[in-house]
């Protein structure tokens, strides 16, 4: 669909960059920070989405620090931050939210009817 945008999830174990955790300085919020300014004008973003852990994706979880640097973009340019918790929420991860295991909060969260 036109003015919807898809970046790389940062996956730590399988890294897409064949980065090494623990020496890479987190380098997929580097490179997420250089395609979203890239690939579209901030003004123009309404949102940001992302799954806290992506389901379907195998269950990986985002790094802490990555969401700080998502969180930072948002602020930065006036742009919401929702948290797609279908899969995760209800105490699925330990607390109500998955988010809420997050240093930083999104503005939105996303459920499921079915729950």
């Amino acid at each position: 669909a036109p003015g919807i945008h898809r970046a790389l999830y940062p996956y730590c174990y399988r890294c897409p960059y064949d980065k090494e955790r623990a020496t890479c300085g987190l380098y997929c919020a580097g490179q997420f920070e250089a395609f979203f300014l890239e690939e579209v004008d901030p003004t123009d973003v309404a949102a940001i989405i992302l799954e806290p852990i992506q389901g379907e994706g195998g269950f990986v979880q985002i790094p802490d620090e990555y969401i700080t640097v998502l969180r930072d973009i948002c602020d930065t340019h006036g742009i919401i931050l929702i948290a797609d918790e279908i899969q995760t929420s209800f105490g699925r991860t330990g607390k109500l939210f998955a988010t809420e295991h997050w240093p930083a909060a999104p503005d939105m969260w996303t459920t499921a009817k079915s729950i």
